[in-house]
């Protein structure tokens, strides 16, 4: 029975995990239709692939009035500066629900 119950689990976190990137526009260089070829990685692929600033950072692990940067994000530096804009500060975060991020690690190169 717990089996089932984990397993069932694992699916339900395997399917709603995103393949990819995903919040920011990121851009830095690319060929003719504007795509990415050397696009950075502000947040390690995985579960901590999405890019917040967050107003508070406990514990280093729960990050509290977080959102996605308002502008376009190139490289760390951007992300950093986007985020010290408001005084907050660039995480990488698990999908984050009604402005908070439970699970949050500093952003990488920042």
């Amino acid at each position: 029975m717990k089996f089932f119950t984990i397993a069932t689990l694992l699916a339900a976190v395997a399917v709603a995990h995103p393949l990819e990137d995903a919040g920011l526009e990121l851009r830095a260089g690319g060929d003719n239709n504007n795509t990415p070829t050397d696009r950075p990685h502000l947040c390690p692929q995985g579960l901590y692939s999405n890019a917040q600033c967050c107003d508070v950072f406990l514990l280093g692990i729960i990050g509290l009035d977080c959102k996605t940067p308002s502008g376009k994000v190139y490289d760390a530096n951007d992300f950093r500066k986007e985020c010290a804009k408001t005084g907050d500060k660039p995480l990488c975060c698990v999908a984050p629900v009604a402005d908070q991020a439970i699970l949050c690690q500093p952003a990488l190169d920042v």
